[in-house]
């Protein structure tokens, strides 16, 4: 993990609320109105989206030193568009959606640092799609 990475992390650190969460618990729900932001100190969760027949589609496993929850952030987006769900016992730090928006507005680097990380995750989500579009589910979510 790089340097300014840290940066965004201590904020969480600092700034967040610790949490542990039990496996096969849900963070939060497609549908559900987003207001946080979650970083992972530890555990995995996966992150999925549900069709309307039912079927569930995993779109990411998360573990240490990933956020989740992130689309909300600086737009007019209130509901999560996907459901976290706790594959193995868990610990993060929340911060409300406001607070995050908040702290990043007052530290330009830090700011300047997460819009690359979250556009290095964009990426990494466009291939995985691709991945899942031409090569099969297991491809696509590792």
């Amino acid at each position: 993990m790089d340097n300014m990475f840290e940066k965004i992390k201590d904020l969480f650190q600092n700034h967040g609320v610790f949490i542990k969460v039990n496996k096969g618990n849900k963070i939060f729900l497609e549908g559900e109105r987003a207001k946080e932001i979650y970083y992972i100190q530890s555990g995995v969760i996966s992150i999925s989206q549900e069709s309307e027949t039912g079927k569930e589609l995993t779109i990411r496993i998360c573990g240490p030193d990933n956020i989740i929850g992130e689309g909300s952030l600086f737009c007019n987006l209130v509901y999560n568009s996907m459901t976290a769900k706790v594959l193995e016992p868990s610990t993060l730090y929340v911060l409300s959606r406001k607070s995050l928006e908040h702290l990043l507005e007052e530290q330009p680097t830090v700011m300047v640092e997460y819009m690359k990380w979250l556009q290095t995750e964009n990426l990494k989500h466009q291939s995985r799609v691709g991945a899942l579009l031409f090569k099969g589910k297991k491809c696509a979510i590792f």
